[in-house]
């Protein structure tokens, strides 16, 4: 028995670590504008380093999680890779862009969930997107067929 799983190709693999990298960069890009000292605050002091970073983009890359699935998906996944990854970035720009960690002393919990959140919306996201987009590819199959 064959099998008709598809095998993703460069171009949805080379999607999914752009998606990740991005991702990962973007709660230090939405805070550049201000300034450095704002930037520092995400970046660990020079006795933590590697576990504060290991730590941050553990939690930094789940949003990240829909949008790769849907680009792994291909050409069916084309609205939900859209829908996810637009709701991705504009939670984590939202909520990064002015998220002061020297406002409280419990404020880098605030790093955990921002992520988690991001998570959570993103996916439902995706799930529209994918059933938003095979709605659309039936409503299309039925025209095609004249509606015998």
């Amino acid at each position: 028995m064959k099998t008709h799983w598809a095998v993703p190709g460069f171009v949805q693999w080379a999607v999914s670590v752009f998606v990740l990298l991005f991702i990962n960069l973007l709660p230090y890009l939405c805070r550049l504008p201000h300034g450095m000292n704002w930037v520092k605050q995400y970046v660990p002091d020079s006795g933590l380093s590697l576990e504060w970073i290991l730590w941050f983009h553990a939690f930094a890359s789940l949003p990240s999680i829909p949008p790769i699935l849907a680009a792994l998906i291909g050409k069916k996944g084309t609205l939900a890779f859209i829908l996810s990854l637009v709701i991705s970035i504009s939670f984590l720009a939202y909520y990064h862009h002015d998220y002061d960690l020297a406002s409280d002393a419990q404020a880098a919990v605030g790093l955990v969930f921002i992520p988690v959140y991001a998570t959570s919306i993103s996916t439902l996201g995706f799930l529209i997107g994918l059933g938003l987009q095979s709605k659309w590819k039936s409503r299309a199959n039925k025209a095609d067929t004249g509606f015998k």
